[in-house]
């Protein structure tokens, strides 16, 4: 294993540990994210009043001196009026288009109230144009909700779920129960006004404060982000690891081919070293090593062959080039060697597919037979001679006349050493006999001339 691996695999438990703890972090810190903040009370161009005349053709509502932010509701007493209306308007203009507080989930209330009412309400005027005219405000969806009078000493926070839409509204616009439900996502006004019934006298109200917040993301999206890194993170390591699984089978491909290629240029090798180490170079027939291994196999399998008859193991032919000396020293070993070559040649044509010949030294050639009863090896040694006698070498400037003394034996028994002394005897005794004639290495064996 390399270097790299081995850091890869030190440095993958150490990320997961650090993914792991910062996961964590990021699960229990998300109230700690700064919160995203829409103060409502701060510009004073955008506030008004909106109340019911009273008897006397005044205003029910009134600011106070020059805060716009502070402003008293009169209800007189014996007034009884189931329209009266008195409220402080924040609007974000008349438009179809408003602000989307649906964003945020929290509002932040100050109030300083005096009076005798027992709650406030604030509400928030939704346009949506499945139901909100342009030329009616009132169709804008009155989402409410009550604040008692009791809470408003200090700040309160509210969730924006607390917003309801009143009754009234529902059933006066006949609005479906389908779209009955709380909207705040395009708010055109944000208000502060009383119910009724009202009780007589001067109600006084500043708002000192009206804060929206919410989170930049919400906890939801917060935490469904960690899931998705996570995902992301698992999908892209499995895909790494795909990748380096790909690039690690490709290079063990390009090393197993690497290797088959290796090893069959090596079987070749082997193969072109175990040929030379059994193959004549010269006449390209086997060395004494490569009969040798020819012999041996037929010994070795002399045990799985049904011989029927007296049918010996094999037989021997050795033959002996006449006067080769002669030819090497009036033509030179360069026509000794073509004279090598022929002879192989000759000798080749004439065997069957399953003979073997060797280049035994020199110029001696061994024939092995096997399965070959003596007078066929006779008269094949016989065949050979004659062709060899009766066919001359063409050289360059001359025809030379070879011929060959041969020596046949039979081996039963598998003992070759004991078969190749007597074939090398009888090749001897041709050769005494007068050279170009065949004699079989047996007891009674007579020499026979062409």
């Amino acid at each position: 294993m390399t270097t790299t691996k081995l850091k890869n695999k030190t440095r993958l438990p150490v990320l997961l540990l650090c993914a792991v703890a910062l996961s964590i972090v990021a699960l229990v810190g998300h109230p700690l994210i700064p919160k995203k903040r829409l103060l409502i009370t701060t510009s004073a161009n955008d506030y008004d009043i909106a109340s019911t005349n009273l008897s006397d053709g005044s205003l029910a509502g009134k600011w106070v001196g020059n805060n716009k932010r502070q402003f008293t509701c009169l209800y007189p007493e014996n007034f009884d009026d189931p329209n009266y209306y008195c409220s402080w308007n924040r609007r974000f203009g008349w438009q179809p288009e408003g602000v989307d507080l649906s964003k945020f989930h929290t509002i932040n209330i100050k109030i300083d109230y005096t009076g005798s009412a027992a709650k406030l309400r604030l509400f928030a005027r939704n346009y949506n144009s499945a139901y909100s005219k342009r030329d009616d405000f009132n169709s804008t969806k009155y989402n409410a909700v009550f604040l008692p009078v009791t809470e408003l000493k200090n700040e309160i926070s509210l969730s924006l779920n607390e917003f309801a839409v009143t009754e009234w509204w529902l059933l006066f616009y006949k609005i479906p129960r389908q779209l009955a439900m709380p909207e705040l996502n395009n708010v055109v006004t944000l208000g502060v006004d009383f119910s009724y019934p009202m009780t007589p006298g001067l109600h006084q109200v500043t708002v000192e404060k009206i804060e929206l917040v919410g989170d930049w993301i919400s906890q939801k999206m917060w935490y469904l982000s960690i899931l998705s890194l996570w995902l992301f993170g698992i999908f892209t390591y499995q895909l790494n690891q795909l990748r380096l699984a790909r690039k690690q089978l490709s290079e063990d491909s390009e090393l197993i081919f690497t290797l088959n290629k290796d090893n069959k240029h090596l079987q070749e090798e082997t193969s072109k070293f175990r040929r030379l180490s059994t193959v004549d170079p010269l006449t390209q027939t086997y060395n004494r090593f490569g009969i040798d291994q020819v012999v041996n196999a037929l010994i070795a399998a002399k045990t799985h062959l049904s011989m029927p008859g007296e049918i010996p193991l094999f037989c021997l032919i050795l033959l002996d080039i006449d006067y080769f000396k002669k030819v090497n020293d009036n033509y030179g070993h360069d026509v000794g060697d073509t004279v090598l070559q022929w002879i192989s040649n000759n000798i080749q044509e004439e065997l069957r597919s399953f003979d073997y010949l060797g280049r035994w030294g020199g110029e001696e050639f061994l024939v092995v037979l096997p399965r070959t009863e003596m007078y066929i090896a006779f008269d094949f040694a016989e065949v050979l001679r004659k062709k060899l006698a009766s066919t001359s070498i063409k050289l360059e400037s001359a025809s030379l006349q070879v011929t060959a003394s041969f020596g046949v034996t039979s081996c039963w028994d598998g003992d070759f050493a004991t078969a190749f002394k007597r074939v090398d005897e009888a090749l001897y005794q041709a050769k005494n006999s007068g050279r170009n004639r065949t004699v079989i290495a047996q007891e009674r064996a007579e020499a026979v001339s062409s």
